[in-house]
């Protein structure tokens, strides 16, 4: 890792090659732990995901004019308590796990395989981090898509998933050219941030924007 450019000289250590680690080991290293990762995060936050999804689903359901702010503030308790009561707030978490697990293994895997390739060419750090998320998302996007389309219709209880595999694979390059630019603007800011080129004030203003 390297250290900042305030740290002083004299205190930095020597660097030691440990071990010498192959692209074949660096990649199922951070697939591994990128899998495990978003396994723990799935298994705690989904419920919370199901019961939102239902709520909007409800929402979009309902043709009459919407009642004011405050009313749909005070029923926002009431409806998630009825979600909660409905029970099942792990529809779909099978076909979620199954495939977002490992698109998020994926993801680090081939970013930080990508970056290490790339370090040995002329770019700049920052186009490194650029091209390492790029392949690593749209690698990522191509498992986690079609799982994200069966757990939605999961979720709210539809009585038919329909053709969710062919209608995620036909919306993909959108996912990929929306997803992307969001993803890109996020290594951006945040290498600019750590490397003190960017105070906290904008960048918050440019993330909000982002």
């Amino acid at each position: 890792a390297k250290l900042p450019g305030w740290y002083p000289s004299f205190l930095a250590p020597n660097p030691q090659v440990i071990k010498q680690i192959s692209n074949t080991e660096l990649l199922v290293a951070a697939t591994v732990a990128g899998a495990v990762t978003e396994m723990a995060r799935t298994s705690l936050l989904y419920p919370l995901q199901t019961i939102k999804t239902r709520v909007q689903v409800d929402q979009h359901n309902f043709t009459r004019r919407p009642p004011p702010l405050t009313d749909q503030i005070k029923t926002l308790g009431t409806n998630v308590q009825e979600k909660i009561q409905e029970g099942n707030l792990y529809a779909g978490v099978t076909p979620t796990l199954l495939v977002s697990v490992p698109a998020t293994g994926i993801y680090y895997g081939f970013r930080d395989v990508t970056k290490r390739m790339l370090a040995m060419t002329p770019m700049s750090d920052t186009w490194i981090a650029l091209m390492g998320a790029f392949v690593g998302d749209v690698v990522s996007l191509c498992f986690r898509t079609p799982a994200d389309a069966l757990a939605l219709r999961l979720q709210a209880q539809n009585e038919t998933v329909g053709d969710w595999l062919g209608d995620s694979l036909a919306r993909l390059p959108m996912v990929i050219a929306t997803d992307l630019p969001y993803l890109l603007s996020k290594v951006i800011l945040n290498r600019l941030f750590i490397h003190g080129s960017l105070s906290v004030e904008t960048y918050a203003e440019f993330a909000v924007f982002s």
